[in-house]
């Protein structure tokens, strides 16, 4: 079974509600994948409530709050992000780090623009411009296995390479040493 996964504060902004009412076309064809809804927050209620009357309960599972992420993100097959605004954000490097490549929605160029700055679109993930495109790369991570786990292995180096903590540390101090020997 493929388990794709959604980690994060339940809020009106992150709009999982999206997501929920494209899985009755997508069970269609998938009627054994799982969506793990990790967190909780204030539409937890309102999204359990859709969840039952979109008839999808079977697919759907509420987490709740959980502090073991890395280990709900090594459970997952792709990390489901449907917030119209996408930032990076702390679950997205999570995801990448474990493993898990992204789908991301971005309905403006801006968000585009900035999103692809950590997927590269087909090889570390998806980046979904409306809801019916965001399905159809679903669905594609649904029928092909094998690319999803390369895609995931992508996911992985390009979080080494851009969030290591260490490289970061070392890139800021070069940048304060060459604004430092500018001004002398």
């Amino acid at each position: 079974t493929v388990v794709l996964g959604s980690v994060g504060r339940l809020s009106r902004e992150k709009e999982i509600d999206l997501f929920l009412n494209l899985i009755p076309t997508i069970k269609q064809e998938f009627p054994e994948f799982t969506f793990l809804v990790v967190g909780d927050g204030p539409e937890s209620e309102r999204l359990k409530k859709l969840t039952a009357e979109l008839h999808i309960e079977d697919n759907v599972i509420f987490t709740g709050l959980r502090y073991d992420t890395k280990r709900i993100f090594n459970a997952i097959d792709c990390h489901i992000f449907c917030m119209r605004r996408p930032l990076l954000g702390i679950a997205n490097m999570q995801a990448m780090a474990c493993g898990s490549p992204l789908v991301v929605l971005a309905s403006l160029k801006a968000d585009t623009d900035m999103v692809s700055e950590f997927i590269e679109n087909g090889k570390n993930g998806y980046i979904a411009r409306d809801a019916e495109e965001y399905k159809k790369m679903v669905l594609d991570i649904l029928r092909n296995p094998q690319k999803t786990m390369q895609m995931g292995i992508n996911a992985r180096l390009v979080a080494e390479e851009r969030f290591d903590f260490k490289k970061h540390v070392l890139r800021v101090e070069s940048l304060y040493l060459n604004l430092w020997k500018k001004e002398r």
